[in-house]
Parts: structure tokens; C-alpha cells; sequence
């Protein structure tokens, strides 16, 4: 067995049936398929077992709703092959994708394969990523990798990926069950640590399915927490590996990110909402005192100017006054 597939399914039968088509007869076939029901109440339990009845490659593990990432564990300590791929039961596959990834890490002798992502919003398909073949060499190198990762150059999702499952399995990696977002970025991170190479392939070979019910979709309202929980996370697990210029990559770039989309998209959220000028200011200081402040981590280069002023009250912990501050740009009435 070369390559194990792992699927979490919960409540997906409205798409379920092209993602599985999309393995089953993918070119590469000596794979195992192992779907995770986690929890279903519809019919994708019933829609997988008719595909299992007629492929002994299909292995089924039924659950209770535990979420994801448990899903995605459980699949891999039943996991056998060679090498791990990751999908989302909503999504499908190109038919070579697994065979091309596959391949071209066995010839290059890497750990981590990655592709290419199309998005596809109704009938609009977008590629997701600008990628160019290419070898990285990870020894030692971990800390510039990082900053490609939170970057999103390669995506911080799994299924454009192949792991090998030796090094998974070899230093317990695993995703966070506390975690509904951003837990394959951090499942990535740890992965990068140990591999040693990885190949890129500039091929769309994931199809990426957005629409209402999406997990970064229905998420919203959790991403101060989940955002902590990837920081604390991923800081913890540098600490105690001693990376410390891994950790002050990580820590640029989670602010920088922190700065430029986390907080713009909190207020985006209050914008909509008929709200006066320091009720504004009130919402959004409460909602940034919820943010780690050790997030808030600036050069003094960075603290010049307008925008460096409003980092220094961030990272000074005034963020009443830094409301006050994106109230009047937001044009808040009085």
C-alpha cells in the first residue's frame, strides 16, 4: 500500500459522491481510502458503504461527532501506506494528482509533496496558489520555510499535500482537537520541523469547493480564539524544541497578520452594525483585549509613522485609543 487517503465526513451527501468518484479512480490504485464518519445524521454513511460494497480499498470508521481534526487522527493511526494525502469531503481530486505527487517525492527522495489549488465558487474557478516547481531542502532551513508558509505561498491546508507518514509517525504529530481553525496550519508547521525535503508541483491538482457551509465560512466568529490557540500552540512547541529563530519568524509574521486581517476583518464585522462612534470604539478595544497580546509583536522600525503609531498602542495595550482612532477612519457618526 503506497498511499493512504484519509476523508472526515460529517453531513456531506450533498457533495460526497464527486469527491469520492475523484479517488477511486484515480490513476495511482494501489491506495487505501479511509473514510471517518463523524457523526453523520444524513446520508453519507449509506453513500459510502455503496461504494465500499464494490472497493476493498475503502475502509470505514464510524465516530461520534468529535470534529476534524480527532476524525483525521483516528485516520491516521489506521493508516498503512507509505505516504499520507489529506482531503475534505466536499471537495474532489484530479485523477493524476495522487500518482504525480506520489512519484515525484519517491524520485526526489522528499518527505512533503505540494500542489496546486483551484478554488471554485459556484461556476467561477480560481487557482488559489503561484507556485513553480522546485526542490526545498528543509534541514536546517525550517525558519524560512515558516515565513513561505505564513505567507500562505503553499497553502496553510493539507489536502494539496503528501506526508510521509514515517515522519508523522516518528515524532507524534498530530492535529489539535481543541482547534476548528487553522489546525492543518499548525499540523504543517510541526511536519516542516522534521522533514527533511520537499517537492513543489505548479499543477492544479485539488479542487477547493467554497460555499456557505465551509469550515473557514462558519467559523468566523471563533477566529480571535482559534487564532490564539495557533499562537500559543506553535509558540509552545518551539520553546520546547529550542527554535528560537523559528519562533521570532512565526512571531513576525502572526503579527503582521494579526495587524493586516485578523483586526481589519473584526472591524469589517462592526462597520455593518448601526453603532455609534464610541460604541464602535468600545466594541472593537473589548474584542482586541481578547487578542494574546504577545501577538502584538513589533521592530522599532515598524513602530514609525501612522501605522507604527497604531502598532505602538497595540502593543501598549491601548486599544480603546486605537478604536478610537479606526473609528474616525471608518467614518463612525458621533
Amino acid at each position: 500500500m503506497k498511499v493512504s487517503v484519509i476523508i472526515p465526513v460529517f453531513n456531506a451527501e450533498a457533495y460526497l459522491k464527486e469527491c469520492i468518484l475523484s479517488i477511486v479512480t484515480q490513476t495511482k490504485k494501489d491506495i487505501e481510502i479511509i473514510f471517518i464518519n463523524d457523526g453523520s445524521t444524513d446520508n453519507s454513511l449509506p453513500i459510502i458503504e455503496h461504494f465500499a460494497a464494490t472497493d476493498q480499498r475503502i475502509v470505514i470508521i464510524n465516530s461520534s461527532n468529535k470534529g476534524v481534526s480527532a476524525a483525521r487522527n483516528s485516520g491516521i493511526a489506521m493508516s498503512k501506506g507509505e505516504f499520507i494525502v489529506f482531503a475534505d469531503a466536499d471537495d474532489w481530486m484530479e485523477k493524476n494528482m495522487i500518482e504525480v505527487l506520489y512519484s515525484t517525492a519517491i524520485a526526489e527522495g522528499a518527505d512533503l509533496g505540494i500542489c496546486n489549488v483551484n478554488v471554485v465558487h459556484n461556476s467561477d474557478v480560481k487557482q488559489r496558489l503561484s507556485l513553480k516547481n522546485e526542490e526545498l531542502d528543509l534541514f536546517g532551513k525550517s525558519a524560512e520555510v515558516i515565513k513561505e508558509f505564513m505567507s500562505f505561498k503553499y497553502d496553510y491546508a493539507n489536502w494539496n499535500k503528501i506526508y510521509k507518514r514515517q515522519v508523522i509517525l516518528q515524532h507524534h504529530i498530530q492535529f489539535n482537537e481543541k482547534m476548528i481553525m487553522w489546525e492543518d496550519l499548525l499540523f504543517n508547521l510541526n511536519f516542516i520541523h522534521y522533514a527533511k525535503k520537499a517537492i513543489i508541483v505548479n499543477k492544479a491538482l485539488y479542487n477547493y469547493r467554497l460555499h456557505a457551509e465551509s469550515t473557514m465560512v462558519r467559523s468566523q466568529n471563533n477566529v480571535i480564539h482559534e487564532y490564539n490557540l495557533l499562537y500559543t500552540k506553535y509558540r509552545d512547541f518551539a520553546v520546547q524544541r529550542s527554535l528560537s529563530r523559528e519562533l521570532e519568524v512565526f512571531k513576525i509574521a502572526i503579527s503582521r497578520n494579526c495587524y493586516y486581517n485578523i483586526i481589519p476583518g473584526i472591524v469589517e464585522k462592526l462597520r455593518s452594525r448601526n453603532v455609534s462612534y464610541f460604541r464602535f470604539a468600545e466594541l472593537l478595544s473589548k474584542e482586541i483585549n481578547r487578542i494574546n497580546k504577545e501577538m502584538f509583536f513589533y521592530s522599532s522600525k515598524e513602530l514609525k509613522g501612522f501605522q507604527g503609531f497604531k502598532k505602538y498602542l497595540l502593543k501598549k495595550r491601548q486599544a480603546y485609543l486605537f478604536s478610537l482612532i479606526v473609528g474616525v477612519k471608518s467614518n463612525r457618526h458621533f
